[in-house]
Parts: structure tokens; C-alpha cells; sequence
């Protein structure tokens, strides 16, 4: 029951590289300007006038946020009389709305 056991779940597989370029273009020596490759499925889409499904996730959307509202620094009278002068709050008048 207490034993440990370590247990290999993967192993490494090597693969031999594969690169086999066109040279020869498959085609006569004349007409090897012609020569296009493989469309890819951004071309064939556009061609066939397929349009990709759009994700609503995707989208974007307008933001809403609500204002925040801070409430006002309140000092205790003990702390108050424990500062120096010029860090003492100073009475303000409330401003008008």
C-alpha cells in the first residue's frame, strides 16, 4: 500500500524528416511560368463566395460601466491629534451638486 511506483506513460518517437521540393514544376520547359500550386481555402472560399460562420463570441460588444462612487476618508480623532499640523485634514465646505 505504500509503495511507490513510477510508471512511463510516454515514450519518444522519432521521425525521419521528409522534404521533397517540386524541381521540375511538372510541366514543359516552355510552359513553366504557367505553373500555379495548390489554392489554399482562403482562395477557394473567395472564389465560391462562401463567407466563414461568424463567432458571436467573437464580436465585439460595448462596454457598460457603472461610475464608482468613493466614499470620503475618515480619520479617527486619535490618530487626528497624533499628526503633525500640516498633515491635519482641513475643515472643507461640502460643494455644491
Amino acid at each position: 500500500m505504500s509503495d511507490i511506483v513510477f510508471v512511463r506513460t510516454w515514450y519518444p518517437v522519432s521521425l525521419p524528416a521528409f522534404y521533397n521540393p517540386v524541381t521540375s514544376l511538372l510541366k514543359p520547359l516552355g510552359e513553366k511560368d504557367s505553373w500555379t500550386g495548390m489554392k489554399t481555402t482562403g482562395q477557394l472560399r473567395h472564389e465560391k463566395g462562401i463567407r466563414l460562420k461568424q463567432n458571436k463570441d467573437s464580436l465585439y460588444k460595448e462596454i457598460v460601466r457603472q461610475k464608482k462612487h468613493f466614499n470620503k476618508l475618515h480619520l479617527p480623532k486619535a490618530l487626528q491629534k497624533a499628526l503633525p499640523f500640516k498633515n491635519k485634514p482641513k475643515n472643507q465646505e461640502k460643494e455644491p451638486y
